[in-house]
C-alpha cells in the first residue's frame, strides 16, 4: 500500500490511496466468505461456498467492492497514524470522505480520501491586545434609581387588589375580553378572554392602555392602533388594525409602604429596610459585574480571533451550526413552545437559520480554537475539582431525573466540563494581564 497527499484549502486534506493486488488478496478472500455467509448459497453452508463458485453465482465485481470496502477500512487507521507520526498537527476530525476511482478484478485498487483537520492557526501577539481590550472595562455603578425601580417592583408583587366601581385610572388592574380585526376582519388567533392588564404596566402594543382610560366594567370601546414593525406577532406587525376592548372588571392596587415592618414580611435576614436596600444594592452590583465580565470576555474573544489568521473546515463550522440549533430548539421548549410551531411562526427553516447564523458560527469555533491553542502554550489546565465541579453543576442545572444521569456518557461529560474549565482560567489569565 502506498499513498500521496495534497493539501486542500480550508484545513483539508487529499489522501490518494493505491492498494497492490497482492495487498487486496485477503480481503478479496473475505469477501467472498462474507458474500456468501449473508447471501447462502444453495448446497453450501454459509460462509464456505468456494471462492469460484461465489464469483459464478455473485460475479467478481461484486466480491471486489466488498473487498475494497474492507481494505480501505483496514488500511485507514495506519495511514492516519503515519500522518500523525510525520505532523502531529495534522489532527483528524470528522468523517473521512472517500471515493474509490480505480476498482477492477487484477488491478490495484485506488481511492481518495478527503480529511478535514483541526485547523493551524496563526496566533497574534494576544497578550498584548488583551491588555488593550481590559484598558476598555467600564466601572461598575449601581444608580439609586435602579435601587428604588427594584424596591417598587418588590412592593408591587406583594399588593393588594380590590375591586372597585369606578372609571379605570392609571395602576388599576383590569380584565379584559380584546378582539383585534383588520379591515372588518377578525384576525385568526389575536383574540383574547379575561386577558388581565394594568393600566401604566406597558407591557401591551403602545398606546393600548392609555385607551382604557376612564372606562367602566361592562363597557365596550373600539378604536384603532398603529403596530409597531418590529412587533413579535407578524400578523399584525406594521399594521393599523382596529381593537374592541370590553372590561369585565376594575381592581384597585394597593402596594405596601417600604418600611422596616414590610421589610422583616420578606426574610429573616431582614430586620429593616436599610438591610433590604443593602441586599438589592450588592444583587444589582453582582449581576452588572458579569454583565460587564461577559461584555469583556466576548470582546477579548473577538478581538483575537480578528487578528488571527487560519482557514476553519467547513466540519466544524457544520457542528457548531447544529448545537446553535439545539441551543435554539431548547429554549424555545423551555418556553413551552413547540420547535416546528417556532419556525412556522418565524417562517423560516433549520436551513434559513442556518445560512443566518454562518458567521456567528464561525466565529464561535475559532474562539474556541484560540483558547485551546493559548491553553496549551501558557499550559493552563483545570484541576480535577474544577472539572468534577463543573460536572456537578451541569448536572444540577440539566433538570435530569436519576435514570437519566445515569444514562449520560462519561467520557464526553468529562471533555466538556474540562473544556468550560479550560476555558475559563484562560479568560481569567488574559484578564490579568
Amino acid at each position: 500500500m502506498q499513498y500521496t497527499t495534497t493539501q486542500l484549502p480550508r484545513s483539508q486534506i487529499k489522501i490518494t490511496v493505491e492498494i497492490s493486488v497482492e495487498d487486496l488478496q485477503p480481503d478479496i478472500l473475505k469477501a467472498a466468505e462474507g458474500l456468501s455467509s449473508k447471501r447462502p448459497i444453495e448446497g453450501f453452508r454459509p460462509g464456505k461456498a468456494p471462492y469460484d463458485i461465489v464469483k459464478q453465482k455473485y460475479g467478481e465485481f461484486a466480491i471486489y467492492e466488498y473487498a475494497a470496502d474492507a481494505a480501505i477500512k483496514r488500511y485507514y487507521p495506519k495511514i492516519i497514524r503515519q500522518l500523525i507520526e510525520e505532523d502531529a498537527t495534522r489532527e483528524p476530525i470528522g468523517e473521512p470522505a472517500v471515493s474509490v476511482t480505480k476498482l477492477a478484478p487484477g488491478e490495484p485498487l485506488e481511492c481518495t480520501i478527503v480529511l478535514s483537520l483541526l485547523p493551524t492557526l496563526a496566533l497574534p501577539d494576544y497578550k498584548a491586545l488583551a491588555g488593550k481590550v481590559i484598558q476598555e472595562k467600564k466601572p461598575v455603578v449601581v444608580e439609586e434609581a435602579e435601587i428604588r425601580s427594584t424596591v417598587d417592583y418588590i412592593r408591587e408583587s406583594r399588593a393588594r387588589y380590590s375591586l372597585v366601581d369606578r372609571p379605570a385610572a392609571p395602576g388599576d388592574r383590569l380584565e379584559i375580553d380584546v378582539d383585534i380585526e383588520e379591515n372588518g376582519k377578525k384576525i385568526q388567533g389575536a383574540s383574547s378572554k379575561n386577558h388581565p392588564i394594568v393600566i401604566g404596566d406597558k407591557k401591551f402594543i403602545p398606546g393600548f392602555e392609555d385607551k382604557l382610560v376612564g372606562m367602566s366594567a361592562n363597557e365596550t370601546r373600539t378604536f384603532d392602533l398603529s403596530i409597531p414593525k418590529d412587533h413579535e406577532d407578524p400578523a399584525i406587525a406594521g399594521k393599523t388594525v382596529t381593537f374592541t376592548a370590553a372590561v369585565k372588571k376594575i381592581e384597585q392596587r394597593d402596594m405596601p409602604e417600604f418600611s422596616d415592618e414590610f421589610a422583616k414580611t420578606l426574610g429573616p435576614k431582614f430586620t429593616n429596610a436599610a438591610d433590604v436596600t443593602q441586599n438589592i444594592r450588592e444583587r444589582l452590583r453582582t449581576e452588572k459585574e458579569l454583565k460587564e465580565r461577559d461584555r469583556m470576555r466576548i470582546r477579548l474573544g473577538e478581538t483575537i480571533a480578528d487578528n488571527t489568521a487560519g482557514d476553519l473546515p467547513d466540519t466544524l463550522i457544520d457542528w457548531e451550526l447544529e448545537k446553535m440549533v439545539k441551543e435554539l430548539a431548547n429554549g424555545v421548549g423551555n418556553m413551552g413552545m413547540k420547535f416546528d410551531e417556532y419556525l412556522a411562526h418565524v417562517k423560516k427553516s433549520i436551513d434559513d437559520l442556518k445560512k443566518e447564523w454562518r458567521k456567528d458560527a464561525e466565529r464561535r469555533v475559532k474562539i474556541a480554537l484560540i483558547l485551546r491553542l493559548i491553553a496549551e502554550k501558557e499550559k493552563i489546565e483545570p484541576t480535577q475539582e474544577e472539572i468534577q465541579k463543573e460536572i456537578d453543576g451541569f448536572i444540577m442545572s440539566s433538570d435530569m431525573d436519576e435514570d437519566q444521569v445515569k444514562k449520560i456518557d462519561r467520557n464526553k461529560l468529562f471533555e466538556y466540563a474540562k473544556g468550560v474549565s479550560r476555558n475559563e482560567k484562560v479568560f481569567q489569565w488574559l484578564e490579568s494581564l
